[in-house]
């Protein structure tokens, strides 16, 4: 039990004593483990404190990168938002009166700094302080100004792009499309007729000259004497039995005694001597210049074949187009242009139906080939005489020289001489003869020659009575202060053309050629005046569809033209007709500049007449073409085609009076009288100015006639703004580091100091 005990204790104390050398080497053990643990966590720090400063630093910059995005943004937004208030202020009488917006009112540097301003201190007032953004300068830029084409142009666009087809394609060209193909078909018609009228009255004069000088020829023969000489050529053959019987009475007298006869025969020697000798003269004298006339009679013959030739191309031509004009009516159901009445039932313009009548106006190529025998038969007939005159001129020397005791053929010589100068004369001088059929043949159509001219002198008459109206109002009161105004016109005129130039030229390109007026076709006969007018009018009616697709962009300007700008009427003139002491009564004069804007920017011309002269007259143009395609059709039964064409210029001359004079009073025409409804002055207007002058001198008078009535420069109006806007910002971090950062970063702005500074332009245009 003891031993039990005692190791028991024994185990007890060694158990305490193990314990207790566990327990301190735990400790130990404990103390080696802190030791290392000690060492372990000071390396874990350091590295965790270099990684977080790194991500410390990354998210810094991260941070600034963001703010400093954010703030290129935020100016960005707020130089675009300045500069567009800036545009806000425009010129509201500019736009009222003209539609066009200029820049105007509060200067620009100023309205862009309060608006920038404004609108960064909102954005501080109303959001996290993340960006406290500061305006460090700004400076606004005046564009581009509305003196130039292109800005001046793009504005009209804008302002007509949805006037324009309402107001000119729906309301003018529908009414006028009708017009457009009979136009055409009268303009052909009326140029062919005009046409084959001068060479018709070139051929005729040929031939009257060619017959003038068959009977200058005929008179050298008259005027030569040999007529006269005949009696004494008989007298000289009839005595010449006397001769010989007084030449053998001498011979046979006594030797010693005076010859008897010596007297009787020398006269009768020296007589038929001197009557033989003026007989030889006189055919030798006038067969050169007989010749030499029928040899130009010859030319003017040639000259009017080869204008008889081309008549005959023109009347082939002609009835070409009759025979497409028919078709063409039978294809649209018998009217050739779909105008019912305005051009008849399968009859074009009323003068297809009498190709047959233009036909017979040219001559056959015999007839010149028989005209041309003539003359070689006149010219046998002279040389005939010749020829008999110089046989008695050998024949009476022979018999009174002594070379012979007969007659020598006397007789017949002088018979033949006799007969031939008969049947010249009969033939080239009495009446009735050769030369009289001559004229009879080559005024075959005298009748309708003789009523065709009466027309033409009619036509004439009525030509003057409208350069008489027209010339009334050139003939009104002219004003020095209107004239004054016109020439400040010139002046800004050239100033505006002179800065496109140089803009033009600075960007390689050049000023487009400027636009010619027209005229009223002064110096011209009628009906040269009637197929002039046909020209005008089928550039104008014809073109009219063409022109809406292929100009556009003119056709606007045109537009804004006729709607922006004055125009004065024939009605505002108060023209009243002439009274008996042939002085127009006008009350005031109505020239000013201001009232005739559309008349000027259309032809372009400094004086206070000559716009309205020119208007005037191109409607009195277009009055007659139209009027006179309608006189074809009224006057086509009167069969000659030359007389159908005078006809139908009186009728279109009386009748383009009558619309003048309603234009004048109303200022309305009627279209046609075969389609309802009335043109304006306006709307004549809108037809000229797609005709005349180019776009570029349209703007440029545009242009001096706003400068003019507002006082502005619009080249010193700015159209275009630019605004540059410098803002800065506070860095929140390391300054230092985003400088580094910025040089290879895409930062747009620069750091200076703890700041970002940013710079930013904005542009934009009305």
């Amino acid at each position: 039990m003891s031993d039990i005990k005692h190791n028991r204790g024994r185990i007890r104390e060694e158990e305490r004593s193990g314990g207790r050398r566990g327990r301190v080497r735990s400790q130990s053990d404990k103390k080696q483990r802190r030791n290392a643990l000690r060492s372990v966590n000071g390396s874990v720090s350091l590295y965790l404190v270099m990684v977080a400063s790194v991500v410390l630093l990354f998210m810094s910059v991260l941070i600034d990168y963001a703010r400093i995005a954010a703030f290129e943004r935020q100016v960005e937004s707020a130089a675009y938002a300045g500069v567009r208030s800036v545009l806000s202020a425009y010129d509201e009488a500019l736009y009222r009166r003209y539609g066009l917006f200029g820049r105007g009112g509060t200067e620009s540097g100023t309205i862009l700094r309060d608006t920038i301003e404004d609108g960064m201190l909102v954005q501080r007032e109303q959001s996290f302080q993340l960006l406290r953004g500061r305006v460090e300068s700004l400076q606004a830029f005046d564009g581009d100004s509305l003196g130039l084409h292109l800005v001046l142009r793009r504005q009209i666009l804008e302002d007509m792009k949805y006037k324009a087809p309402v107001d000119f394609a729906m309301e003018l060209a529908n009414r006028l499309k009708p017009l457009s193909s009979s136009i055409a078909e009268a303009k052909e018609t009326v140029q062919r007729m005009d046409e084959l009228r001068k060479l018709y009255d070139q051929r005729q004069k040929h031939l009257l000259q060619a017959l003038n000088y068959q009977r200058q020829a005929a008179q050298e023969v008259q005027r030569s004497g040999i007529g006269e000489l005949i009696p004494a050529a008989f007298n000289v053959v009839s005595g010449y039995a006397s001769y010989q019987s007084w030449i053998a009475s001498d011979a046979a007298r006594e030797e010693g005694t005076e010859p008897e006869y010596e007297d009787e025969i020398r006269q009768y020697a020296a007589s038929a001597r001197s009557t033989a000798s003026q007989a030889g003269s006189a055919g030798t004298r006038f067969k050169p210049e007989h010749d030499r006339l029928l040899r130009l009679a010859a030319g003017e013959i040639a000259s009017a074949q080869a204008l008889n030739e081309r008549m005959k191309q023109v009347a082939s031509a002609m009835s070409a187009t009759a025979q497409t004009s028919a078709m063409s009516g039978q294809s649209n159901g018998g009217s050739s242009s779909g105008m019912g009445g305005l051009t008849g039932t399968g009859t074009g313009t009323g003068l297809s139906a009498n190709e047959q009548d233009t036909e017979r106006l040219v001559l056959p190529d015999t007839w010149f080939g028989e005209y041309l025998t003539e003359l070689e038969v006149q010219k046998s007939d002279a040389a005939a005489i010749q020829q008999a005159a110089s046989r008695f001129q050998s024949a009476v020397y022979a018999a009174v020289g002594g070379y012979t005791s007969s007659d020598s053929g006397m007789p017949v010589a002088a018979a033949s001489l006799s007969s031939d100068y008969t049947l010249y004369s009969e033939r080239y001088l009495t009446p009735g003869s050769r030369l009289t059929a001559r004229e009879r043949a080559i005024r075959y159509d005298q009748a309708a020659d003789d009523e065709r001219k009466a027309l033409e002198e009619q036509a004439e008459t009525k030509m003057n009575e409208a350069r008489q109206l027209l010339s009334r109002v050139t003939d009104m009161h002219h004003s020095e202060e209107v004239a004054a105004a016109f020439e400040e016109l010139r002046r800004l005129y050239e100033q505006n053309s002179s800065l496109n130039e140089q803009v033009s030229a600075a960007d390689g390109g050049s000023a487009a050629a400027s636009g010619g007026g027209s005229n009223s076709g002064d110096g011209l006969d009628s009906g040269g005046t009637a197929a002039e007018s046909m020209s005008s009018a089928d550039q104008v009616f014809g073109g009219l569809s063409n022109t809406m697709l292929s100009i556009r962009d003119e056709l606007y300007i045109n537009e804004y033209a006729v709607h922006r700008f004055t125009s004065l009427s024939p009605d505002q003139l108060e023209l009243t007709a002439s009274p008996a002491g042939g002085q127009t009564v006008t009350p005031v004069p109505v020239f000013a500049a201001e009232r005739q804007e559309v008349e000027y920017i259309l032809y372009g011309n400094h004086d206070q007449m000559v716009n309205l002269t020119l208007a005037y007259g191109e409607i009195f143009t277009i009055r007659l073409a139209v009027r006179t395609m309608e006189g074809l059709i009224e006057c086509r039964s009167l069969g000659h085609p030359l007389l159908i064409f005078a006809a139908a210029v009186v009728y279109g001359i009386e009748k383009t009076l009558e619309d003048m004079a309603e234009l004048f009073r109303d200022g309305t025409t009627p279209i046609s009288k075969h389609i309802p409804g009335e043109l304006r002055y306006k709307d004549y207007l809108r037809m000229f100015l797609l005709i005349h002058g180019s776009e570029t001198d349209k703007l440029s008078r545009m242009t001096a006639v706003i400068e003019h009535n507002t006082g502005y420069r619009l080249h010193e109006i700015p159209a275009a703004v630019s605004g540059e806007v410098k803002a800065s910002v506070r860095l929140w971090f390391l300054p230092g580091v985003m400088r580094m950062v910025g040089y290879v970063s895409p930062l747009q702005g620069k750091v200076v100091g703890n700041r970002y500074e940013t710079t930013k332009t904005a542009a934009w245009s009305y």
